[in-house]
């Protein structure tokens, strides 16, 4: 009887060691704890760097050489120009119109439009004529004394008869001497006094201007 009473017993403790976990010695694992979340740092942005835009500079032109040559100057008159002619540190200067001629003969009895510097006494066999300073008066001077070469028959007054000019009527055009005593007439600058005997006959007109 006492055999099937402990026999009973240890069935008894046995099936409540089984039911609580009997002698399993695993241990159930230790929770690791929970990472604790580093805070995100606000990265703050860069600030573009302010452009303050150059203001355009605005480019100064280039000034246009002034052009002094007589021919740019005189471009309103070449058409009509018999000659220009200027008076600069006491040497006198002269400029042939394009569609004049050079004068070389003086012809008995034709008229020339001459220009003194100063009072002229033109003296030949055949006639005086006194000539003054100026174009006298834009009025020709009937040459009458034989066909002669023009710069032997004005050579004594080759520093103050400066100009003649003749008109040939038939063929339409102008031709003019200068005196050996005129230099170039290249340039006329700013400044400078000068001179155009221009136009058509019987009576072309002497201008004078400064530039």
């Amino acid at each position: 009887m006492k055999r099937i009473v402990l026999s009973m017993v240890l069935v008894t403790a046995l099936l409540l060691v089984i039911a609580c976990g009997g002698g399993d010695s695993t241990e159930e694992p230790t929770p690791s704890p929970t990472p604790t979340p580093t805070p995100t740092q606000e990265v703050t942005p860069t600030a573009e760097p302010t452009h303050t835009p150059t203001p355009t500079q605005e480019a100064t032109p280039t000034p246009t050489p002034q052009d002094d040559s007589v021919e740019a100057v005189l471009a309103p008159v070449l058409s009509d120009l018999i000659v220009a002619y200027a008076e600069t540190n006491d040497v006198w200067q002269g400029y042939r119109g394009p569609n004049a001629l050079p004068l070389t003969t003086l012809k008995q009895g034709k008229a020339y439009w001459m220009f003194a510097t100063e009072e002229v006494v033109l003296e030949s066999p055949d006639f005086i004529q006194t000539l003054f300073a100026g174009w006298q008066d834009a009025a020709p001077i009937a040459w009458m004394s034989a066909d002669s070469q023009v710069i032997t028959a004005l050579q004594d007054h080759q520093d103050s008869l400066l100009f003649v000019v003749g008109w040939d009527a038939s063929a339409q055009q102008f031709s003019v001497y200068m005196s050996p005593a005129v230099s170039s007439l290249t340039e006329i600058q700013s400044g400078q006094e000068y001179c155009t005997f221009a136009g058509n006959p019987p009576a072309p007109q002497a201008s004078c201007q400064t530039r």
